[in-house]
């Protein structure tokens, strides 16, 4: 057994394996070691640079007319200045915009003939109801008069019915005492003329109330009538008033339209509205009749502010806020990116998510804008254009790398992070 162990001491490990044992060592602990170090989780997203500000996107100018193409001002991916002039337009029939003015202002005259029409309509009316009061007002003044001189006489009446009584009475009475012998002639006499004259007066009366209780009803027949009438002449009045009303509102409509047209056909020159390029003509034959609202010129306004636009996965939607930071690399630049270690990098830009969409534009898929970091300025647009594809890296969380292998073999999401937590 002592034999055993001393040949045992005596043996010794050959460099070779003393080396790869030192070296197995040292690549476990560094093993180890790296599994404790830091990574920065991301999540990647693709997308292309464009305008910040949606008025400088690139746009289609259309034909603002019906015609033919006059005369192009511009080159294709010539810069050119707002207000310049792009191209001229003019309508199939040279005498369309002088017929369309000479329309315009025959509607106008009609217009104001029909507002002075309408004017005097009114004021006709007006007379009109004040006729009415007015004849209204004398009628009732006369049914009045009439109507006193009817009560006087009946009052009169009821006097002499009253009178005519006593004087019958005392007639039959002497007339009695006269035949008996009794009265005298002369007091018969007395007494027959009183009785006739008031039978006489009983029977004016009663033909002078019936004069005016007719006249009253031919008074009150004339008033009916006038009123009549002259309300017919208001209701004509008001109906011609509401036609012309209906004119006037038709004839607006039709100089709007005129109008409409003719500032068309004004505009057959085509301005830039913004300093730009004019990146395609899109129609060049000059012969070639367009309609209105054809494509004719694609036209890219000057960019002030770019933005990358990236399309985010739905799964990675709820990681993305607003205010993370971002790595990226354009098309065409060299560069070299650890997506765990954002400071290993070449060639590779620093953005800003500035704003995320609020709803969906297509299915799975939502849009995020990043802009430059102010750190780290892009290149110029002279080298950077709109429309450069781009990838970009979204920096999340910092993790250690036995976390990170963990979660990718178990499928676990990323760590959700606020910009303010970093």
């Amino acid at each position: 057994m002592d034999m055993h162990k001393s040949a045992l001491q005596k043996i010794e490990l050959s460099g070779f394996v003393k080396r790869a044992k030192t070296i197995t060592l040292v690549l476990i602990f560094g093993l180890i070691v790296l599994f404790f170090l830091p990574w920065e989780q991301t999540t990647k997203a693709e997308g292309r640079v464009i305008a910040y500000n949606p008025s400088e996107r690139d746009y289609t100018i259309h034909a603002p007319i019906s015609g033919f193409i006059k005369k192009y001002n511009i080159e294709e991916d010539k810069f050119v200045k707002e207000g310049e002039l792009l191209f001229e337009m003019q309508d199939l029939d040279s005498e369309y915009l002088p017929k369309l003015k000479d329309i315009g202002n025959d509607i106008k005259i009609e217009r104001d003939n029909t507002q002075n029409t309408l004017l005097i309509l009114a004021q006709q009316k007006s007379n009109l109801e004040a006729n009415l009061r007015t004849g209204l007002e004398i009628h009732e003044r006369k049914i009045a008069q009439i109507e006193d001189s009817l009560r006087t006489l009946k009052n009169k009446e009821t006097e002499v019915q009253n009178n005519f009584s006593i004087t019958k009475s005392n007639y039959e009475r002497i007339k009695l005492l006269y035949q008996e012998g009794i009265e005298s002639k002369r007091s018969y006499e007395v007494a027959h003329n009183e009785y006739v004259k008031l039978t006489a007066l009983l029977d004016t009366t009663s033909i002078n109330i019936q004069r005016e209780s007719k006249a009253l009803e031919i008074q009150k027949k004339e008033r009916d009538s006038f009123q009549k009438v002259e309300e017919n002449s208001i209701k004509t009045m008001q109906n011609r008033i509401i036609a012309s009303q209906n004119r006037l509102k038709s004839l607006d409509k039709e100089m709007t339209n005129a109008s409409i047209n003719i500032s068309r056909n004004a505009n057959a020159n085509v301005y830039a509205a913004k300093d730009g390029y004019p990146l395609r003509v899109l129609k060049n034959d000059k012969d070639r009749y367009v309609k209105q609202g054809d494509p004719l010129v694609h036209f890219a306004p000057k960019v002030t502010q770019r933005t990358l636009l990236v399309k985010i996965k739905a799964i990675d939607m709820p990681l993305i806020k607003k205010g993370l930071k971002t790595r990226i690399q354009f098309y065409g630049w060299p560069s070299l990116q650890v997506s765990g270690w954002p400071k290993i990098t070449y060639g590779t830009f620093g953005g800003v998510i500035d704003k995320i969409d609020p709803i969906a534009h297509e299915v799975g898929a939502f849009y995020a804008y990043i802009v430059e970091d102010p750190k780290e300025p892009w290149p110029n647009d002279e080298v950077l254009k709109v429309g450069t594809r781009g990838s970009a890296w979204i920096r999340l969380s910092t993790v250690q790398i036995w976390y990170e292998i963990w979660r990718l073999h178990n499928a676990m999401p990323l760590k959700m992070i606020y910009p303010k937590e970093r």
